[in-house]
């Protein structure tokens, strides 16, 4: 094997095994490291829009009452945002 394919697959294990833990840190909360990922990004910039990455699958999985509010059907613009369980998750995240 060559130099560059073990470095390859050496930082693949490396971020299997980071983001292993992370699920494990954040299984209490309820969350996924996507769903984490989110609420971090809306707790830095309030609204995204609804076609960024991640943000439909945190939707799907969380659905009524969760974390993130869907937008109106007439704010395409504005995106998702953080409702009041979001905010205290977003805390408990960093």
């Amino acid at each position: 094997m060559r130099t560059a394919e073990e470095l390859r697959y050496l930082i693949l294990a490396i971020q299997r095994e980071g983001n292993r833990l992370l699920a494990a840190d954040l299984r209490p909360l309820g969350i996924t490291p996507s769903q984490a990922e989110v609420i971090r990004v809306l707790a830095d910039q309030g609204r995204v829009h609804p076609g960024s990455p991640g943000t439909l699958h945190f939707l799907a999985g969380h659905g009524a009452g969760g974390p993130v509010s869907p937008p109106a059907p007439s704010s395409r613009a504005t995106g998702p945002a953080h409702t009041p369980a979001a905010l205290e998750l977003a805390s408990r995240t960093r």
